[in-house]
């Protein structure tokens, strides 16, 4: 990985007026306008220097959004601004919310978005901790600035934040995504896959029920192609009427439903039928109530 390689790689995005391989230089002033690119297998790191930080601020977001690739491997690209803790990141990871809170998520939304527009919040596995994803970085830095001058707080709670730590895994494309926290039927969640070239293009969705009945089932939706399915998770993080979380699914049929497929699963012979049908309507909500 030379420096013109670099250059060809980031010029597309803005005006690109220095490339450095090696340490970060003391020449480099203007720490908003710097990104850093590594190339992880070889631990060759790169500053470039954009005329502007919008311009630095695009290559990050669409680098979160498609990873840059260098000889078959990808890129880690970051800021290389030292005056936070952590690089800069569109997702916030929020604690010290309080555990008495009914509804966190709404009250993260309704705190943070004057700042910007939201596309999940979703909560950290098996802790108190949120994570808030705002659609760029700029909207994300917004909130941190705000913070930072007067602290956010939730009655005499003082919030904690801060950039999710690491950077953006790679997702392998699927032509399935797998949903997460949605509390609807089958039915309800075809509602939020849009419309593309006629038709929403899904051949299945599956719902696989927690098997203590104290979560949020999983869903599965299938579509004809890698292309649809892509479209769709685009969508859903975007939305700001949805409320769960999307990700490509990878092996969705290494998950076992453990009920009739008639009750949790609609077929693409299904998806073709009125939606007056019966069978497209026998599906079952989830409750926080367990079976008798």
């Amino acid at each position: 990985m030379t420096e013109r390689d670099i250059t060809n790689m980031c010029s597309p995005y803005g005006k690109v007026d220095d490339v450095r391989i090696g340490a970060c230089h003391a020449t480099h002033t203007l720490r908003d306008y710097l990104i850093f690119v590594v190339h992880t297998s070889v631990g060759r790191v790169a500053a470039v220097t954009y005329s502007s930080a919008d311009e630095a601020e695009t290559l990050v977001d669409l680098h979160e959004k498609t990873p840059l690739m260098f000889d078959d491997v990808e890129l880690e690209v970051k800021f290389g601004s030292v005056t936070r803790q952590k690089a800069s990141s569109r997702t916030l990871f929020v604690s010290d919310v309080g555990a008495d809170m009914e509804d966190t998520r709404q009250f993260l939304r309704d705190l943070f978005s004057p700042f910007g527009k939201i596309v999940g919040v979703r909560r950290a596995k098996e802790t108190a901790a949120w994570f808030v994803d705002f659609t760029s970085v700029k909207d994300a830095a917004k909130v941190m600035d705000a913070h930072e001058a007067v602290p956010f707080r939730n009655g005499k709670l003082l919030l904690y934040l801060n950039y999710e730590q690491g950077s953006p895994k790679f997702e392998q494309p699927h032509h399935s995504l797998c949903i997460t926290g949605f509390n609807g039927t089958i039915t309800e969640l075809e509602q939020f896959v849009p419309q593309r070239d006629g038709g929403n293009h899904v051949v299945n969705i599956t719902c696989v029920p927690d098997s203590a009945g104290l979560k949020p089932p999983l869903f599965f939706i299938e579509f004809e192609a890698v292309e649809y399915a892509t479209q769709a998770l685009a969508h859903l993080r975007q939305s700001p009427e949805v409320s769960f979380s999307a990700k490509y699914a990878g092996r969705p049929n290494d998950q076992r439903v453990s009920a009739p497929r008639s009750l949790f699963s609609r077929s693409s012979e299904e998806f073709g039928r009125s939606r007056s049908s019966d069978t497209l309507r026998r599906t079952r909500k989830w409750s926080n109530s367990r079976p008798a």
